[in-house]
């Protein structure tokens, strides 16, 4: 076989390694045969090993092998870039990527701890300034007071009072220390929740960005995924209609091969029936006289499917073109014998010879023509379950043209 094997032009100017047209040729020669064989599991397997070769080259065969399909252009389906897909899977966010938020919470952990000292206080200084001239004024118009009472000369009692009252007033700026430190810490605690704040903004800042960016990346991600699901439609799609010719392809020639071998069985059947016709006439001495073709087969036939011959010949025989029923039971012997079978009311084996049946089928078309259905179906309840399935579909062939259809049991 590998000396008579031609490569198709495709696979001689595409292929240029020997050991991959040699692997071509094993799996052509592999496809023929289970071809010839009927074998379609077979053909399925040799074809995709071939095709797996193939696609080394960028093409295929088609369905059977003797296509040229350049990959990734005209029939099949342009594979779908993903590449990028690659790149969404190793991207990650930037979180805080200009560092605000770091620094914001940096400061806020390690922020000084709140403590007060009055003399570093600003607006401790001005009461200071303000109480220390009001303590000085009282002084003075203490002093100035006593000095008039006195005649101009301030006694020891004077400047007691003065003191006192330049005390009283210092007294005042001291207890106004505790009011400036509450004061201050209220700021130190305003400038925490103000931080606080910041930092809250900047952490939703970031966390909408950061939703947009998956938000994006869930979009590719998902168009990558519909372009995938779309590449395997369309190549699901592509097998299909390559399965689909293949199966075209495989019934019609199925459908040949059966047409073949059917008509091949009627040409035997015809030749059977001819060789029954060329015995028949040099075996019977029995002739007709009434003017009619005499039917010998067709009356043995029948006379055996009935199950009581001798009976059915008596009463029948003019039917068939004969004009008297000498010696017909004594030919019908010899015929029955001629086809396999015994004497007596049947058949001793378990199916119709074909020659026999071939008799039958000619006596019931007879019988038929003569409008006898109805009896007909009668006699084919002993005949019927010795018929093998295609005998018993070529004689519902037979009834069909006559209107009438047997029905088993």
């Amino acid at each position: 076989m590998a000396d008579n094997f031609k490569h198709k032009n495709t696979d001689l100017t595409l292929i240029n390694d020997s050991g991959d047209l040699d692997l071509i040729r094993q799996y052509t020669e592999a496809y023929n045969k289970a071809y010839a064989e009927g074998d379609k599991a077979g053909q399925q397997a040799a074809h995709d090993a071939a095709e797996r070769i193939r696609e080394k080259y960028d093409y295929s065969g088609g369905v059977d092998g003797s296509e040229y399909i350049k990959l990734g252009t005209g029939a099949r389906p342009a594979k779908a870039d993903t590449s990028w897909l690659d790149k969404l899977g190793d991207s990650n966010y930037n979180y805080d990527q200009s560092g605000k938020i770091s620094a914001k919470l940096d400061a806020l952990l390690n922020r000084t701890p709140f403590s007060y000292d009055a003399a570093s206080d600003p607006l401790y200084q001005q009461y200071r300034k303000q109480y220390t001239r009001e303590a000085d004024r009282s002084a003075e118009d203490v002093l100035g007071k006593a000095a008039v009472m006195t005649g101009g000369m301030p006694s020891t009692a004077a400047v007691a009072a003065s003191q006192q009252a330049s005390d009283y007033q210092m007294s005042q700026m001291t207890d106004k220390i505790p009011e400036l430190q509450q004061l201050a810490y209220s700021m130190y605690q305003n400038g925490l929740n103000a931080d606080r704040a910041d930092l809250n903004t900047l952490i939703g800042l970031e966390d909408n960005n950061y939703n947009r960016w998956l938000a994006d990346r869930n979009y590719l991600y998902q168009l990558a995924r519909d372009q995938v699901g779309d590449q395997q439609t369309a190549d699901a799609l592509a097998y299909q209609k390559q399965q689909d010719k293949l199966n075209y392809n495989y019934q019609k020639e199925r459908d040949a091969i059966d047409d073949a071998r059917y008509n091949a069985e009627w040409q035997y059947k015809l030749q059977q029936a001819a060789q029954q016709a060329a015995r028949r006439n040099t075996r019977v001495s029995t002739t007709p006289t009434g003017g009619g073709e005499a039917d010998y087969d067709g009356l043995f036939a029948a006379a055996q499917a009935s199950g009581y011959p001798k009976s059915f010949i008596s009463n029948n025989y003019k039917k068939y073109g004969f004009s008297s029923s000498s010696s017909l039971y004594d030919d019908y012997e010899s015929w029955l014998e001629g086809q396999g079978g015994g004497s007596g009311s049947g058949s001793s084996g378990k199916t119709l010879p074909q020659g026999q049946f071939i008799a039958l089928l000619s006596g019931f078309n007879t019988s038929l023509k003569n409008g006898e259905g109805e009896r007909i179906l009668s006699t084919l309840d002993k005949a019927w379950p010795l018929m093998t399935s295609d005998q018993k579909a070529e004689m519902q062939k037979l009834l069909t043209q006559y209107g009438y259809s047997y029905e088993e049991g």
